[in-house]
């Protein structure tokens, strides 16, 4: 028999702790804020007219900012903002009537919102590059938990010294679920079509700003 030495053993468990904590802490994440560059990204539109042709449109005014590091697959801190009076469509008529109490009430409703993102891997670690993207979307006073697809198309950095980052997502939204339930009938189909698809390519730009690095993965294997 032998008589166990417990400041010893303590010792030991301390030593391992501390060594556990500074490893941890050596390869934590710094992640990058990066702002949305307006003027080389887009928030577009498509629906669908007599359910015959495709009318497309877009939104000139948002902005958004994220914490990005991908080297380490973290993304936190995602918000995007849309001003709904900024609809574009290429006709005057029909963007008023996109902007009136009919649909997004631009008056009463000036922005939408995107939010509380959360960002899945899709498929396996060959194909890293695609995700979905939940998040809270807050539209004409209703908000829904809403599923898009998106693609990470690389971090680049250009003459000038600066860092993008770029992303595509696409998606599909009921109009109705957000109260936008105008569309008369013809010859028993509807005017306007229920389902918009969505259409996003953001390009971001790395601030000086660095944080560190979150607890919201990029993504998480399924």
């Amino acid at each position: 028999m032998y008589r166990i030495n417990k400041t010893s053993t303590a010792f030991k468990i301390f030593a391992v702790l501390l060594a556990v904590i500074i490893l941890f802490f050596s390869h934590r994440a710094f992640a990058i804020e990066y702002r949305v560059d307006q003027e080389h990204s887009r928030v577009g539109f498509t629906i669908k007219h007599m359910m015959l042709t495709n009318i497309h449109g877009q939104f000139n005014n948002f902005e958004g900012s994220f914490d990005f590091d991908p080297t380490q697959n973290l993304m936190t801190n995602a918000n995007f903002i849309v001003r709904t009076a900024s609809l574009y469509t290429a006709v005057d008529k029909r963007d008023d009537h996109l902007k009136s109490a009919d649909f997004f009430d631009v008056t009463k409703y000036p922005t939408m919102t995107l939010e509380n993102i959360v960002i899945t891997r899709v498929g396996k670690t060959t194909d890293p590059y695609k995700y979905k993207l939940t998040g809270d979307l807050t539209l004409h006073g209703k908000t829904k938990r809403e599923v898009f697809d998106l693609v990470y198309t690389g971090t680049k950095k250009a003459k000038n010294g600066e860092t993008r980052a770029g992303f595509a997502m696409t998606g599909k939204i009921n109009r109705m679920d957000y109260g936008m339930n105008w569309g008369p009938k013809v010859e028993g189909d509807v005017m306007i079509n229920k389902d918009v698809f969505i259409e996003i390519d953001v390009s971001a730009i790395e601030s000086d700003t660095r944080v560190p690095g979150g607890n919201q993965k990029l993504y998480e294997a399924k």
